[in-house]
């Protein structure tokens, strides 16, 4: 009897152990990035990103546009996409480009619709009734068919992606050596990672439309002075130009 005793306190004993485990266990922190990684390496990502410099570096606008997303590339046509970085080269007057890639780090893009190449599941199709099945007027539902998904609805949560650092050594006759530092933002498609593109990637102040031009603005002409002191022309705050008058 006091055997069993014993054991049924031994029981009570481990049961409230147990359970202080589990309310003394923290709950978990959100997390400011997407908690499911991407499928893909991110050595892909870094190899992706060395083809897109290699292709910059040689001019290959084509190739460069062929790394892009999807929707990236329909929203930049491969003929804006070159116009943009041929301006950027003859703006710069650029002589070379080269470039190195860092570590690759996750980043969570804002929430956007189902991509084209991750086609959304099929409709559950309405339970059909067996031949032998009656109808019982007591149900209090029909089965319904499940809708069919919108395929330009949001999506919840950020969408996961990996962002590329880059290091750029830019050569330019106009302005001189270059140090441009960007991130090359990654997104994961069918058959591995593919470049979210945007003309920030050139220059951070082009955001997603910006252009290139290049304004001259000539600096105001400076005083022609006699050998005497004395002043015979001058331009004035307001950009007037004026000469002594004999």
């Amino acid at each position: 009897m006091m055997v069993r005793r014993a054991t049924r306190f031994s029981l009570i004993g481990a049961l409230c152990l147990l359970l202080a485990a589990c309310v003394s266990e923290p709950s978990p922190e959100p997390t400011s990035v997407p908690t499911t990684y991407p499928a893909a390496q991110p050595d892909a990502a870094t190899a992706l990103a060395e083809t897109y410099l290699a292709a910059w570096a040689a001019g290959d606008y084509a190739a460069m546009h062929a790394t892009l997303d999807p929707t990236v590339r329909e929203r930049y046509p491969v003929e804006l996409f070159t116009d943009l970085h041929a301006s950027f080269g003859e703006l710069a007057v650029v002589s070379d480009i080269a470039g190195t890639t860092g570590e690759p780090r996750v980043v969570a893009l804002p929430p956007e619709p189902r991509p084209k190449a991750f086609p959304p599941p099929a409709p559950t199709p309405a339970p059909s009734l067996g031949p032998s099945a009656t109808a019982n007027p007591s149900a209090t539902t029909t089965p319904q068919p499940t809708p069919a998904p919108d395929p330009q609805e949001i999506l919840d949560g950020p969408v996961p992606g990996l962002a590329v650092p880059l290091e750029l050594a830019v050569g330019s006759d106009r302005f001189g050596a270059l140090d441009l530092e960007r991130d090359l933002t990654m997104v994961e498609g069918a058959d591995g990672w593919l470049v979210r593109w945007s003309p920030a990637v050139l220059f951070p102040e082009l955001g997603g439309d910006g252009t290139l031009r290049l304004d001259r603005a000539l600096g105001p002409r400076g005083r022609i002075v006699g050998v005497d002191g004395t002043v015979w022309a001058e331009t004035r705050e307001d950009g007037t130009r004026v000469y002594s008058q004999d």
